[in-house]
């Protein structure tokens, strides 16, 4: 069966001859030509640095619940694990990437989802949205989208940039940024953060470093280089999956985790000459996680033992792309990629007697992938490609195709999209020794998307209607008569998203979105955390040039959940209103004062765990 998902790409520029201007070696767009931003398919959503201040987002799960598309999941407080779901699909179909370097884990028991916990909104530049099958552009992993996230960088002059901010129950989080130039010849960006979440809810807590290092050239002519480093670390406490939080939970010993990333990247573009330009990047990540389950005791489902884990994965990437220029209207990527993922993962399970479950895997990729991006007419775009990737035992071949239709004189622009992706198994699916199954094939999905998107009134309006459905099949699921892993089960998402913005003064902006999305299952199963409608709302007023005010709210509707002391059931709809009121002195000092869920509903996310509640924080920035 086909699975179709109608996915917003907009891409209003035309085609340009490649100059030697400098290029974006780490540029990640919708597209493996390596070009100018007017050649490469946009996001269909981008947060820029801008907006994240505006809106006083506490952490980066924020940011994330207010793109229409996502829907965002936390089992309580900043140590509880997230769950990101892109147009209904599971949190380990969309493929992380953090400065151009891909960061799921195959070896956790989440097959590999992300958890966004462990990175810090201060540290963010932009975080860009692509919905739909990307594996013909990121091979596996983007079976339902990706979100790619560039951190702080250099910026064009030296200076020093720190952040502090206090939060009710002994929260805090300091933070900084250094931009500078070395013998006018190379930028540099030193940027870190420490963040202590504060004690808010029973259970809960997070301690957390991270740091980031940058340098690239200041001008260029040919050739062009980045370097990028990132590392992360920290604990966390939070009572253990479905275990029913600090409601519910019988054993009230919480789980506590260890977590340390380390990303490198380093890349170089050159330009041969006007027509072709050869991009060249390698990147490493590494991750690793220790963990301490005291277990669950058994309810409506039977309970799970004690377990000690630590684990450690290792993905080294390197890619070679060569954009040739054939004519002002047509343009060719072709590229080669390779990749080497090796994990390790030992547990001891408590029984009442140890019994070690422990495995290593190791796992090569080869792919080869091309694209064609040909402007038809001023007004006509059209892009299609194919990648063939060959994972030791798995071949698997993608494709997809976008067309863009703008009518300048109406302000209007049509958009369509078919993309296929898929998934190779998570190294947990594979080689847990109790449950892994190493016949396991990838999990693969096709999907369509359609856009409209409108602007009125000297654009002072704009709206876009999105119309998605996304089919997965093959998916990994657990079979409690062979206790293994096995592919059987298929996942049906299909919707509409609306999106409304408004400037009806230069000191207002209003932005609306609402999304439904119906679900449908093989088995007839009701998937967890999937609720049909989702909405957002958000005012920025500028009061005065020096004073502004930020008003967000978002709706979520009825959602299934489960745990082990209640089984499956239905928890309520909830709404959540935040407020950020901010003060500027000159260009270099400002304050925020901000409330998160200023209301105080006491909504939950997860069956049994609470909500961190009414939170006020003050945020201080100067610049010097």
């Amino acid at each position: 069966m086909l699975k179709i998902v109608f996915t917003v790409i907009f891409c209003m520029q035309s085609m340009h001859v490649l100059s030697e201007e400098k290029l974006a070696p780490l540029l990640v767009s919708g597209s493996v030509i390596k070009q100018s931003a007017s050649t490469t398919v946009p996001p269909d959503y981008i947060v820029s640095r801008q907006q994240i201040h505006q809106a006083g987002y506490s952490t980066a799960v924020d940011i994330l619940r207010q793109i229409p598309g996502i829907n965002v999941t936390q089992q309580g407080g900043q140590g509880g694990l997230t769950f990101v779901s892109m147009r209904g699909g599971d949190p380990n179909f969309t493929s992380v990437i953090i400065d151009g370097v891909r960061v799921n884990d195959p070896t956790n028991s989440r097959g590999g989802g992300f958890d966004f916990s462990g990175l810090d909104h201060q540290l963010i530049e932009k975080i860009e949205v692509f919905f739909g099958g990307y594996s013909p552009v990121f091979g596996s992993e983007a079976l339902g989208g990706v979100i790619s996230i560039t951190t702080l960088g250099v910026s064009n002059k030296d200076g020093v940039h720190v952040v502090a901010e206090l939060a009710n129950q002994n929260g805090h989080a300091e933070s900084f940024h250094v931009s500078k130039t070395v013998d006018e010849t190379v930028d540099l960006s030193f940027a870190g953060t420490y963040r202590k979440g504060g004690d808010i809810i029973e259970g809960d807590s997070l301690e957390r470093r991270q740091f980031i290092f940058k340098a690239q050239p200041k001008y260029t002519d040919q050739l062009d280089w980045s370097f990028s480093y990132f590392t992360s670390d920290g604990d966390a406490t939070s009572f253990s999956e479905d275990s029913g939080g600090d409601q519910l939970a019988v054993i009230r010993t919480v789980e506590k985790r260890k977590f340390k990333q380390n990303n490198i990247a380093v890349s170089a573009s050159y330009v041969v000459n006007k027509h072709w330009a050869v991009s060249l990047v390698a990147t490493q990540a590494d991750h690793h996680e220790n963990i301490d389950n005291p277990g669950i005791a058994s309810g409506v489902i039977m309970g799970t033992p004690p377990i000690l884990s630590d684990s450690g994965f290792q993905r080294r990437d390197i890619s070679l792309t060569n954009t040739v220029n054939l004519t002002d209207e047509l343009n060719i990527g072709l590229g080669v990629e390779a990749t080497r993922e090796d994990g390790q993962f030992n547990s001891v399970i408590d029984f009442g007697f140890p019994v070690p479950a422990s495995f290593n895997l190791q796992r090569g990729t080869k792919a080869a992938f091309g694209e064609i991006s040909w402007q038809a007419t001023n007004d006509l775009m059209m892009i299609t490609g194919l990648r063939y990737d060959d994972a030791d035992d798995n071949n698997e071949t993608t494709a997809r195709f976008v067309v863009n239709y703008q009518q300048p004189t109406a302000k209007r622009l049509f958009s369509f999209q078919y993309s296929e992706g898929f998934k190779l198994p998570s190294f947990f699916a594979l080689g847990h020794p109790l449950i892994g199954n190493p016949n396991l094939k990838p999990e693969q999905s096709k999907n369509l998307s359609f856009d409209v998107k409108q602007r009125f009134y000297m654009e002072t309006v704009s709206l876009t209607l999105s119309l998605f459905r996304n089919e997965f099949k093959g998916l990994v699921d657990f079979d409690p008569v062979l206790f293994t892993n096995v592919n059987r089960s298929s996942i049906t998402a299909e919707g509409a998203t609306f999106s409304v913005s408004l400037k009806p003064t230069e000191e207002v902006i209003i932005n609306s979105h609402l999304t439904y999305t119906n679900y449908k299952t093989d088995t007839g199963v009701k998937l967890r955390r999937r609720p049909e409608w989702v909405s957002g709302a958000s005012l920025n007023w500028r009061l005065q040039d020096s004073l502004s005010l930020n008003f967000q709210g978002e709706y979520v509707g009825s959602f299934y959940d489960s745990s082990i002391p209640t089984g499956l059931i239905k928890l309520d709809g909830y709404t959540d209103f935040d407020v950020v009121l901010k003060k500027v002195f000159g260009n270099d000092l400002s304050f925020s004062l901000i409330s998160n869920n200023i209301f105080n509903n006491g909504y939950q996310e997860t069956v049994g765990f609470s909500n961190a509640g009414r939170e006020v924080r003050l945020v201080a920035s100067l610049k010097f």
